[in-house]
């Protein structure tokens, strides 16, 4: 008698949770290019604007990026983002124009408003966490930072609950990995708190990527190699 054993591989979701965007539009820089460069890495990507002045640069690993504006190959202007995993950095370039001044017009620009995103949720980066009051230097600390969360009753083994939901109903994941603890379903395999590049903790209205979870969601992306030489130290004291 013969038996098959089945191994199922974790599957990576989609790039959208690991992976952050660079957009915009200009007017009248129709053929125009955009270049997107992330000094600390190299990664360098140039796309074309568009016949309506838009532009995307899809697929980013988060970071510090610089966007420049080129036009027949000159810069005509710079601007410098902070690119998120799971959201797009919107480039608003400043652009001169020549022409007979006949008055001047003061315009407020409101903040840009992520429509393409219905999900709640709170993202921490690296620098943040630095500088943030975190009552514990682990996740459970940096879910507490995030609205709508507090933490779990210890006779129930503890953990954080997020939107009202119970800890076991929580979901983690690490670079769009799965990590959540199989056995007991509360928690999940702790990171270094400096490996740690960003924390999204998503409390409601998160997409069908991340399934399987009635309470909250914990998005990890952690760090990355760069070609700068960093270095340090911390001291924990229990």
């Amino acid at each position: 008698m013969a038996s098959v054993t089945l191994a199922v591989a974790p599957v990576a979701h989609a790039q959208s949770t690991t992976v952050g965007s660079v957009f915009g539009q200009i007017a009248g820089q129709a053929g125009s290019q955009v270049m997107v460069d992330n000094a600390s890495t190299g990664l360098k990507r140039t796309v074309q604007v568009d016949a309506s002045g838009r532009f995307t640069a899809a697929a980013l690993p988060p970071g510090k990026y610089k966007a420049t504006l080129l036009k027949d190959g000159k810069v005509v202007s710079t601007v410098d983002l902070d690119v998120l995993a799971g959201r797009g950095a919107e480039a608003v370039f400043e652009v001169a124009q020549t022409r007979q001044l006949e008055s001047v017009q003061v315009v407020g620009r409101a903040p840009t408003i992520d429509v393409s995103r219905s999900e709640n949720s709170s993202t921490f980066t690296a620098v943040q966490l630095g500088t943030l009051p975190i009552a514990t230097r682990d996740l459970n600390g940096i879910i507490a930072l995030a609205a709508n969360t507090t933490r779990a009753d210890t006779r129930y083994a503890g953990g954080v609950s997020i939107g009202g939901g119970a800890p076991s109903e929580n979901s983690y994941y690490i670079n769009g990995f799965p990590v959540t603890n199989a056995l007991t379903q509360l928690g999940s395999i702790e990171l270094p708190f400096g490996a740690i590049a960003q924390a999204d903790i998503k409390t409601g209205g998160f997409g069908a990527e991340f399934g399987r979870s009635v309470g909250g969601v914990v998005n990890i992306t952690t760090k990355s190699g760069s070609n700068e030489w960093k270095g340090g130290a911390s001291v924990s004291i229990e």
